[in-house]
Parts: structure tokens; C-alpha cells; sequence
């Protein structure tokens, strides 16, 4: 019987660690079904700048990255993993430069094909910047992104 506990709770969190396990490929079908490979910006009339990032899901070498352009500043992240919920929310994790740390997004869809960030945490904390929708900062609901760019990426 204590077999059978043990077994159970190993299980378990083996089922609770599996989004963390690195699958390249997985992350990169994921992106696909959800149909975010590209290009987002507020304003695709409008140049990449600290209001206006272009923020993009692309595949290079296998992988998913996370390139941003936000005018005076440009990084490319490396997507830790990413997958649909059940809920039909994208979600993926990103390690910001230096290994500082790893953030996971959730993305919601509308019906028009624009998203939004419904949340925004540091990865193993209660840090989030955006937390059900809305900017934790100021309460204000998240903006609204458009493709400007499809990606599909190698």
C-alpha cells in the first residue's frame, strides 16, 4: 500500500515537471498549431520603438526563439518551452539574458487573429507583471498585438 502512495505521488510530479522538460520540437509544433509564428506590434503602420516592440515568435535551427526589437534596443530569447493549454491559452517560458531569469507568458487569441498577454510571471514566484489581463502596475488591461509579419520560420 505505501508502494502504491509512493508511486502515485512520483507520478504526479513527473506529470507537474513535464512543461518544464526541454522538447524543441514540441515547442516549435506548438507555435505552429497556435498559428503565433511572425511578427506582433500595437501599430504595424508604425516603426518598432519602446511603445510599439516588434515582438516575434520565429524557428531557427529547430528551435523557438523570441526575437524583440524595441527601437534603440533588439534581443532574441531563447524559448524554454511553449504548448497550448486545455483552455486553448498559448503559453511559453523565456530566459531573459545572462540566465537572469525565466519569465512564462500566456497568450489569449481573439477572434480577429490580434493577442494579448493575460499573463506575465517570473517563472517559481508570485512576480507577475501582467496577472489575468491587466497590468498589475497600473490595473490597466493588457494591449492588444496584430501580425504585421508572418514567420514560418526554417
Amino acid at each position: 500500500m505505501a508502494w502504491a502512495g509512493l508511486w502515485g505521488r512520483a507520478a504526479a510530479l513527473m506529470l507537474l515537471a513535464a512543461p518544464a522538460m526541454a522538447d524543441p520540437a514540441a515547442d516549435v509544433a506548438a507555435a505552429r498549431a497556435w498559428d503565433v509564428l511572425g511578427t506582433w506590434r500595437l501599430d504595424c503602420a508604425g516603426p518598432a520603438s519602446a511603445r510599439n516592440g516588434s515582438l516575434t515568435y520565429a524557428v531557427r535551427n529547430g528551435r523557438l526563439v523570441h526575437p524583440r526589437d524595441f527601437g534603440d534596443s533588439q534581443d532574441e530569447l531563447k524559448v524554454v518551452s511553449a504548448r497550448i493549454l486545455p483552455s486553448g491559452l498559448f503559453e511559453f517560458v523565456i530566459e531573459l539574458p545572462r540566465g537572469r531569469q525565466q519569465r512564462r507568458f500566456t497568450l489569449m487569441k481573439a477572434e480577429d487573429g490580434r493577442v494579448r498577454v493575460i499573463d506575465n510571471v517570473e517563472v517559481g514566484t508570485d512576480n507577475y507583471s501582467i496577472r489575468d489581463g491587466a497590468l498589475v502596475a497600473t490595473g490597466k488591461p493588457s494591449l492588444w498585438q496584430t501580425r504585421c509579419e508572418r514567420d514560418a520560420g526554417s
